[in-house]
């Protein structure tokens, strides 16, 4: 199906799971006291064509190209960064019984488990999505990526021809305070 292979490339250039969180090995041994807690409360709204977040303060830009957007989290010694992702899909081009959420849905539910390892899904549910009140497909899940165990957030949206797909990343071990700036930038995407 034209739209698998067009979503599975689209996922595969930037949102393979911990994809963005790739750290160097620790250099200091595991015993090391965690890296000081940086200052997460200052804030900023990142625009980008269609949508919009408040970033966290603390947070690295990774990558902000061709409408998408990604964020690493403050480092703790030896620990992968907690990442949040946005992807935006161009589906102009697929054909238009193929171009609804629902089978982007269907397609992203049915790579997970091949993507990540020790896959387990935590829940799902459709959302609104601000400030129209766009659908959109909320899920969580559980695995391990660069043998460390992660949970994700991920929110599915469409408007328009684009396929928004916002991924909140949180290793195991995470610091509270670097969670709660993850979530809060996740909670803060909107359309525009």
């Amino acid at each position: 199906m034209k739209f698998a292979s067009l979503l599975l490339s689209l996922l595969a250039l930037g949102l393979v799971p911990g994809a963005a969180a790739q750290t160097a090995k620790p250099s200091t041994p595991a015993t090391a006291a965690p890296a000081p807690a940086p200052t997460v409360a200052t804030t900023n709204l990142v625009t980008q064509p269609g949508y919009s977040f408040t970033a966290a303060g603390g947070w690295l830009s990774l990558r902000n190209d061709q409408g998408n957007s990604a964020l690493k989290g403050p480092a703790v010694t030896g620990k992968p960064h907690a990442n949040f992702t946005v992807l935006v899909s161009d589906l102009s081009k697929v054909a238009k019984a193929n171009r609804t959420l629902g089978v982007a849905r269907d397609v992203r539910a049915e790579e997970l488990p091949t993507l990540v390892k020790n896959f387990k899904w935590l829940g799902e549910r459709t959302v609104k999505v601000a400030p129209s009140g766009t659908l959109g497909v909320l899920w969580s899940y559980s695995g391990q990526d660069q043998g460390q165990g992660f949970r994700w957030t991920q929110l599915m949206t469409m408007k328009g021809d684009k396929l928004y797909t916002v991924t909140l990343a949180v290793p195991d071990g995470t610091r509270a305070d670097v969670a709660a700036a993850g979530r809060m930038m996740f909670d803060s995407f909107a359309l525009r």
